[in-house]
């Protein structure tokens, strides 16, 4: 099984280098949120003194420790699974010896998590020295504590991601032409030479399949 892992991780690392830019855009959607939060909070901090009793550095460890705590402990398998629900491609998955999620879709998850983390790094570093944190308050006991915490908020959050996805409430977005296309109940999608099952071709002729009305 051990071997199965490294096979699939190696496979999986080399796909996330394959999607850069879906990597950065992902990066980049997480990012504005809690960094919009940090200059806002932390300029109201610095102009009133404190908010609620936290001063400007309580708001600046908190986004930048949210900023790796989120990244730790977020999960896309609802982007991996969803669509296969939806096609019927998940049956493949499923005849298979081993686990479909918690094989692929995890090792899939955890690579794509290994390289956010290297684009991530360079940008928290930035963001350390313009608003300059003071982590004096925490403490080796603080810090030894969050691994198996992160570790198991990540878990809880895989599986109540993939729970959630495999139910199939959900409706994954496709574009439109597809959608269309994917009706196969659809009068326009048949070929004329079904269209009437007592209408036989005629000799040489090539039957032409009608257009989709998009």
């Amino acid at each position: 099984m051990l071997r199965i892992y490294r096979r699939m991780w190696a496979v999986n690392w080399s796909e996330q280098w394959q999607y850069r830019a879906n990597l950065m855009m992902y990066l980049f959607y997480w990012l504005v949120s809690p960094i919009v939060y940090l200059a806002v909070w932390t300029t109201v901090a610095r102009e009133q003194g404190s908010v609620g009793g936290l001063t400007a550095n309580d708001f600046i460890t908190y986004y930048l420790t949210l900023l790796i705590v989120d990244t730790l402990t977020s999960e896309i398998t609802i982007h991996l699974v969803a669509y296969k629900i939806q096609d019927g491609t998940l049956s493949g998955d499923l005849l298979k010896p081993i686990h479909p999620i918690l094989t692929h879709v995890l090792v899939n998850n955890l690579a794509f998590k290994a390289l956010t983390l290297i684009a991530l790094v360079p940008i928290w570093l930035v963001l350390g020295l313009l608003f300059a944190p003071d982590f004096s308050g925490v403490t080796i006991q603080s810090l030894l504590l969050a691994v198996p915490a992160i570790a198991l908020g990540f878990a809880v959050s895989f599986l109540l991601g993939a729970t959630i996805t495999c139910v199939a409430f959900s409706d994954y977005p496709r574009p439109r032409a597809e959608r269309v296309l994917l009706r196969a109940d659809r009068p326009l999608l048949r070929p004329v030479c079904t269209a009437r099952s007592d209408a036989a071709p005629r000799a040489g002729h090539r039957p032409i399949p009608a257009l989709p009305a998009l």
